[in-house]
């Protein structure tokens, strides 16, 4: 979700609480009392694996930095092992390291063969990211752009006007070379 404190996380809970939400629960993996020594590896894990900055995984996750406050957030839901993942604003109020690190865990995840579908208020991100955009205006689907070669000025006209793009402009902003293959 757009905001991870009021719809994504559990801010008063434990790091560890909210990195094992998933597993615990929302899926139905497993018993409702599951042995903590279990989880905290798990959790470790995704800590190492995500590069997530903590003291103690029973710290609350109100101590960590918004950019590990969303790393975690996507920790919790890389649990599902889901085959498509719909990430709304993935990189909203992060820092610009913060939004590095989290560009490519979604590399990571399209690489890994799930599909994801990203929703961005940001049009330097999608173009980041995204190999395609589906353009809505005015409530409806308007055009879906190839990214290579699409500039943010041409992005922008296609989203406020609702047209298609005319041909691209110099100095465009394309997809890294490791960007979604599957969005």
């Amino acid at each position: 979700p757009a905001d991870r404190q009021q719809s994504g996380l559990m801010p008063q809970a434990s790091i560890l609480d909210n990195l094992m939400q998933v597993r615990i629960g929302t899926l139905g993996r497993g018993p409702l009392l599951l042995a903590k020594g279990p989880l905290r590896r798990r959790a470790q894990a995704l800590v190492e694996e995500l590069g997530i900055k903590v003291g103690d995984l029973e710290d609350r996750l109100t101590s960590l930095s918004g950019g590990n406050q969303q790393k975690v957030l996507m920790g919790k839901w890389l649990e599902a092992d889901a085959r498509v993942y719909l990430l709304d604003d993935p990189t909203a109020a992060v820092d610009v390291h913060s939004r590095a690190e989290m560009h490519q865990i979604i590399r990571d995840i399209a690489e890994a063969g799930s599909i994801v579908v990203v929703a961005s208020n940001d049009p330097i991100e999608l173009l980041q990211l995204c190999h395609r955009v589906a353009v809505m205006h005015e409530g409806r689907l308007r055009d879906v752009l190839e990214t290579v070669g699409l500039g943010v000025p041409e992005l922008l006209e296609a989203v406020n006007t609702g047209s298609s793009p005319p041909t691209p402009s110099t100095g465009t902003v394309t997809p890294n070379e490791e960007g979604l293959r599957h969005a």
